[in-house]
């Protein structure tokens, strides 16, 4: 997990929720993608208004030992962790829409597993539905009083991006 020091993550009790051998809670968003179509925007749109936003790193091991669904990028993967669980994006072929053929969705492990599934795939929907958009992103000094909208606060400064 890439996340930061001041999120709510318990690393070794995540790493023992994904040992479990229980199977991954899977929920499926409405939106579908192409083979060459990005779908990064979800992770920016994601971070913008939610502070459970982390990166899961899938490494090759734990894919072939089938520890985890396919994540949807499995380098850096847009994830939500709420302590000791954890709900990351994936990606399924499906043969119903040549035009895009594959459809995002969430795995989720622990015992959050439904809230932040069904979070991420709201994320994944908020995405879909203006994939487009850009963010307007503003950074202020530390000291300085807050901005409107979600605010990502840092030693030294105070990041706000909105939709």
């Amino acid at each position: 997990m890439h996340y930061d020091q001041d999120q709510n993550v318990d690393p070794a009790g995540l790493a023992a929720t994904v040992q479990t051998g229980t199977p991954a809670l899977e929920v499926t968003s409405a939106q579908r993608v192409g083979g060459e179509e990005p779908f990064d925007g979800v992770w920016l749109r994601a971070t913008a208004g939610d502070d459970r936003v982390c990166r899961l790193e899938a490494t090759s091991k734990a894919l072939e030992q089938e520890l985890l669904r396919r994540p949807a990028i499995p380098v850096r993967s847009p994830a939500l962790v709420d302590r000791n669980s954890l709900a990351y994006m994936t990606i399924t072929r499906e043969g119903t829409d040549a035009e895009r053929p594959f459809r995002l969705g969430a795995a989720a492990y622990g015992p959050q597993a439904e809230e932040l599934a069904r979070d991420l795939v709201t994320h994944i929907d908020a995405w879909g539905a203006d994939r487009l958009a850009m963010p307007q992103m503003t950074i202020t000094p530390a000291a300085d009083a807050a901005t409107a909208g979600h605010v990502i606060s840092k030693a030294e400064s105070r990041i706000t991006l909105t939709y």
